[in-house]
């Protein structure tokens, strides 16, 4: 039971030491680190509401969702204390939207699996 939750884990500190790079600037089109934030969320996303609801439950996907958005706040204000980094409303939104679309991703597979007997 609780080595479903090493994955999450393992993903949660791979953001985290991401985002704790200083000066991390990745080449691209302005905006396309949106798109790295939302990946990394939404990958989180789905395991953390794999390992937290493996079976049906609406109400865990909204409590986990909650809580990725939570730790998407606490990872941009951690940010602040990171030199060449600061906290951004829309990585927050990218950040937000990308746990949830995991989330619900995670949700629709647990839907087209059958109950267990």
């Amino acid at each position: 039971m609780r080595s479903r939750w090493l994955p999450p884990a393992l993903w949660a500190g791979v953001v985290l030491t991401a985002t704790s790079i200083p000066d991390l600037s990745m080449p691209g089109p302005a905006g396309s680190d949106k798109v790295g934030h939302f990946l990394m969320y939404c990958m989180l996303g789905f395991l953390a509401h794999r390992a937290a609801a493996p079976r049906r439950d609406a109400r865990r996907f909204v409590a986990v969702t909650l809580a990725l958005t939570a730790f998407a706040a606490v990872d941009e204000w951690h940010q602040t204390f990171i030199p060449g980094r600061a906290a951004d409303v829309a990585d927050f939104v990218a950040d937000a939207v990308g746990a949830a679309t995991g989330c619900a991703l995670a949700f629709a597979v647990a839907l087209r699996r059958p109950e267990p007997a």
